[in-house]
C-alpha cells in the first residue's frame, strides 16, 4: 500500500510508532502536503493532553501543516510558545520536546512580536548545546533587539556549529545594523573554525565596513578560501579587487582539481564587479 493511499488517521498511527527517522518524515511531509482540519484538531489535542513522545510528533506535523500555505499558524504559535512556557517553569519538560518547539518556531518566525522573540531568547543559556542551536535557528532574520541581543551573545558560543548560525544571522539574516553587531561580527573574523569566519566577512562586507578590505585581500593571498568569500567581495563591490581575481582565474584554469561551482562563483563575482 503506497504512502498516498493512507488516510491522514492512519499515517498519524505510523509516524507515533515509526522506529525510521526516514519513513518518520516521509510520513510528515506527507501529512504536511495534505494539510487539513481534522489533522489540525488531532494534534492540537496530542499537544494538550499526549505524552512527551506524542506532543514532538504533533509539534513536528504542525511546524509546516499546509506546506506554503499555513491555515493554521497563528492557532500554532500560540501551542509553541505555551509550551516554551511550561518549559521554563517545569524542571521535568524534556530537552527533546524544547528543541522540537524551537525548531517549529523556525519555520513560523516571520512574525514573531517581540515578546515572543524574548520567550525564545530566554533558553540562550541553556545547558544542552542542541537547544541553544534551536535557539539560533528559531530567532534568524528576527530583527527586534532582543533577538539581536541573544544572536550577539551565541556568537561566542563554544559549539562551532551556533557560532556559525549565529554570526550567519547578525551578518546575512538581518539588514539592522549597529555598533553592536559590527563588534561581535569583528570577534569572529578570527574565528578558528572557517566558514565562521567568512561569515563574519561577508556580514562586515554587507555593511560596507572599510577595515574588511584589507582581511579579504589577506584571505585572497592564502589562494585557500571557499566561495563565501566571493559573497564578500561582491557586497563590499571594490572594483579594486578586479586584478588580483582575474589573476586567480588565469592560475585557476590551469588546475583540473578545481571545483567547477567553485570556479563558476569566481567567474560571477568577475563579472559582478565589472558591470557585465
Amino acid at each position: 500500500m503506497r504512502r498516498k493511499d493512507f488516510t491522514a488517521e492512519e499515517l498519524l498511527t505510523r509516524i507515533l510508532s515509526n522506529k525510521s527517522q526516514k519513513t518518520y518524515w516521509d510520513n510528515v511531509r506527507e501529512l504536511h502536503r495534505r494539510g487539513g482540519e481534522e489533522t489540525f484538531k488531532r494534534c492540537y489535542q496530542l499537544v494538550k493532553t499526549g505524552t512527551d513522545r506524542e506532543k514532538e510528533v504533533a509539534v513536528d506535523i504542525l511546524a509546516q501543516l499546509g506546506s506554503t500555505v499555513r491555515p493554521y499558524l497563528k492557532q500554532s504559535l500560540q501551542l509553541y510558545f505555551e509550551l516554551l512556557d511550561s518549559a521554563l517553569l517545569d524542571s521535568a519538560f524534556t530537552t527533546d520536546l524544547l528543541i522540537t518547539v524551537l525548531h517549529a518556531i523556525r519555520f513560523n518566525n516571520d512574525t514573531l512580536n517581540a515578546a515572543q522573540a524574548k520567550a525564545v531568547a530566554a533558553f540562550k543559556s541553556h545547558e544542552d548545546k542542541y537547544v541553544r542551536l534551536g535557539v539560533v535557528y528559531a530567532l534568524l532574520g528576527v530583527e527586534h533587539q532582543v533577538a539581536v541581543d541573544a544572536m550577539v551573545a551565541l556568537t561566542t558560543d563554544k559549539f562551532s556549529a551556533i557560532r556559525n548560525w549565529a554570526t550567519f544571522g547578525i551578518g546575512s539574516q538581518i539588514e539592522k545594523d549597529s555598533k553592536q553587531i559590527t563588534a561581535a561580527l569583528w570577534n569572529r573574523v578570527n574565528d578558528k573554525e572557517e566558514e565562521t569566519r567568512f561569515e563574519a566577512i561577508v556580514g562586515l562586507a554587507i555593511r560596507k565596513d572599510a577595515g574588511i578590505k584589507d582581511v579579504i585581500i589577506e584571505e585572497l593571498l592564502t589562494g585557500e578560501f571557499g566561495t563565501l568569500l566571493f559573497d564578500a567581495i561582491v557586497a563590499l563591490e571594490d572594483a579594486d579587487f578586479l586584478p588580483a581575481l582575474k589573476r586567480l582565474q588565469i592560475e585557476s584554469q590551469k588546475d583540473k582539481t578545481i571545483d567547477p561551482g567553485w570556479l563558476s562563483k569566481l567567474d560571477e563575482t568577475i563579472s559582478s564587479l565589472s558591470g557585465e
